[in-house]
């Protein structure tokens, strides 16, 4: 038990300094914890839920090939165009758009892919990036709890409770819609008045090709 919590805290700390990869550090754990026999290798491996690993791996893909498309890029400058250039109904789009990604592809990867465009309209209409990018990721968040796929801990609890997907979104859905609502209500009081634009940054992105964002597959 001693020898398992000291393994498991060197490896928490070398993981919080950041100068070593965390998924190295892990397996290097684990292998210790063999090494030392705290657990045998049949315990180990029985740990080992390819069910996840594979489920997660997919959707990583999934996302990646989602972004690469382009699409997200297109509703990104279609949710700034929808409102011409609003500041603030941009940035409520933007955050709906991205809880609702984040749902069905890996929340993560929603965020990286978010971030370019996010930065490339806010220079467009001369704002502030700092409340759009807090915004998507505390939306993100909120969209990532409300189905199977959409984080790690979803699918690994799913997968130990034997939760269907359906049965999963119907519990968990309804608080994050109740968190999204929530959330453009705070960012109202907080950034209203710090995401405002001009006329002229308004016309530039209604000037904007949205379709050119989408990127024919080769």
């Amino acid at each position: 038990m001693i020898t398992a919590i000291i393994v498991f805290a060197a490896c928490y700390i070398l993981i919080a300094t950041g100068r070593i990869p965390h998924v190295l550090i892990a397996v290097l754990g684990a292998m210790i914890m063999v090494f030392l026999g705290v657990l045998t290798e049949h315990e180990a491996l029985s740990h080992v839920n390819l069910e996840v690993i594979l489920l997660l791996a997919g959707m990583m893909s999934l996302a990646n090939v989602f972004g690469r498309t382009g699409a997200f890029d297109w509703a990104a400058i279609r949710s700034a165009q929808l409102v011409r250039g609003n500041g603030f109904l941009t940035l409520c789009l933007m955050s709906a758009i991205t809880a609702v990604a984040s749902a069905f592809l890996d929340n993560v990867t929603i965020v990286v892919l978010a971030v370019p465009i996010t930065l490339s309209i806010c220079r467009t209409l001369g704002v502030n990036p700092v409340p759009f990018l807090l915004a998507q990721v505390f939306a993100s968040n909120i969209g990532g709890v409300s189905t199977v796929v959409a984080d790690p801990p979803n699918i690994i609890i799913a997968a130990e409770a034997n939760i269907g997907f359906v049965e999963f979104m119907l519990n968990a859905a309804p608080v994050s819609i109740v968190c999204l609502v929530t959330l453009i209500g705070v960012l109202y009081i907080w950034f209203r008045n710090a995401v405002t634009t001009s006329p002229e940054n308004r016309e530039a992105v209604m000037s904007q090709d949205a379709a050119a964002a989408i990127r024919a597959s080769k």
